[in-house]
């Protein structure tokens, strides 16, 4: 089963959330507290191209791993186009990419293992198994 069409979503700091499966990414990640330093993220408005390096230098894996990163962002004016780039730097961790083409959208790859994860509605969990 292919997930790459796949999509769940929930809201986080005032952002639409969607996790979705890399089918390159075999060694899943999970990616929790999303942008902790962006603060309603679906009411922004920019005007200007704005490096959002800072703000998501926090984020973070799960507990068990910390890895180093490299980190790009961009903004672009207009209809607001974000796009973050993550890359781990030990083997056991592959790249996660973070893209949006809507105001206030955040498309996601937040899986782990051989599973997809994603908070559904703040408490519900949902998991699919990557096949």
């Amino acid at each position: 089963m292919h997930f790459a069409n796949s999509q769940t979503g929930s809201y986080m700091l005032g952002a639409q959330v969607i996790a979705m499966s890399d089918a390159a990414n075999k060694d899943a990640i999970e990616i929790t507290n999303l942008l902790p330093g962006i603060q309603q993220l679906g009411q922004t408005r920019v005007k200007t191209k704005i490096s959002l390096t800072d703000a998501v230098k926090n984020l973070e894996t799960n507990n068990e791993i910390i890895v180093r990163r490299e980190l790009g962002s961009r903004i672009i004016s207009g209809n607001t186009n974000y796009n973050f780039t993550q890359q781990y730097s030990t083997s056991k961790f592959k790249n996660a990419r973070i893209t949006t083409s809507r105001i206030g959208t955040i498309r996601t790859i937040s899986s782990r293992q051989k599973n997809l994860t994603a908070i559904w509605n703040q408490n519900l969990k949902i998991t699919e198994n990557l096949q």
